[in-house]
C-alpha cells in the first residue's frame, strides 16, 4: 500500500475495533494478528500477501496483485442470505486457538465472513 492508503486505512479503523491478520508467505514470521494497525510497519503494509481486516459485522480482505498495487474486497453481515450459520476453525497463531466465522450465501455464492478470535 502507499502511505495514502495506509493512512486512510488508519483512519477507517479508528471508528470501530477489528481484528487484524497479516499475511506474508515470503516472511518468515508469515502470519501476524493484531488489533492494532501500528503494530505493523509501513514496508510490512507494502509487502503482504493478503491482510484481512474484520469485526462481527464486517470483513475487508486486502490482496496483493503487484508490486505497488492491491484491491480489496467487503462483506458485511447484512449481505448474508438468511440462513447462514456459524462456525469454529481450529487455527494456531500463537495464543488464537479458534477463528469464528459466518457461513453462508451471498447473492446464491458460498461465502464466509471472518468474526473473531477465542
Amino acid at each position: 500500500m502507499e502511505r495514502k492508503q495506509v493512512e486512510e486505512l488508519k483512519e477507517f479503523l479508528q471508528e470501530k475495533a477489528y481484528t487484524l491478520i497479516y499475511v506474508d508467505f515470503a516472511n518468515p514470521k508469515n502470519v501476524i494478528v493484531s488489533h492494532h494497525i501500528d503494530d505493523f510497519s509501513f514496508s510490512d503494509l507494502e509487502h503482504f500477501a493478503k491482510f484481512y481486516v474484520f469485526n462481527d459485522s464486517f470483513m475487508r480482505v486486502y490482496s496483493k496483485k503487484g508490486p505497488k498495487h492491491f484491491d480489496y474486497s467487503e462483506i458485511k453481515k447484512e449481505d448474508f442470505e438468511t440462513g447462514y450459520s456459524e462456525k469454529i476453525f481450529f487455527v494456531d497463531y500463537s495464543q488464537y486457538q479458534k477463528l469464528h466465522m459466518r457461513v453462508g450465501k451471498i447473492n446464491g455464492v458460498s461465502a464466509i465472513q471472518y468474526l473473531y478470535f477465542d
